[in-house]
């Protein structure tokens, strides 16, 4: 597979989700002509391993879409997993479960504008 490079401009969107032990998770799904290429994770305040790990997520999802691997893959690998902290209502089990829930809804893309 070739590894597509990422462009100096994308676009996408950015939506945030509230995670049980994590706190609020910020996603942006990026995309070159209406293809999935970037996603970028934060947490709202919390820093840490919570942010680490989000890092290294971030970091193999977009080396990922990069390579070919469908968004849909992806967001079937991370949906049910659960940590000791779910919400509430348990809608979110982890902040991964919570990643794959707004990359679902992220998905499909809105369309490119021209600059």
């Amino acid at each position: 597979m070739t590894k597509q490079p990422i462009p100096d401009v994308l676009l996408g969107a950015t939506k945030k989700i509230k995670t049980g032990g994590c706190g609020t998770l910020h996603v942006t799904l990026n995309n070159e002509d209406n293809k999935p290429l970037a996603v970028r994770l934060s947490f709202g305040k919390m820093g840490g391993c919570g942010a680490a790990s989000m890092q290294a997520v971030q970091l193999s999802i977009t080396h990922s879409l990069r390579h070919g691997v469908p968004l849909s893959e992806i967001i079937k690998d991370l949906t049910g997993i659960a940590c000791h902290l779910p919400t509430m209502n348990k809608k979110v089990l982890s902040c991964y479960d919570g990643l794959a829930k707004v990359l679902a809804e992220l998905e499909p893309l809105p369309p490119r504008k021209d600059w």
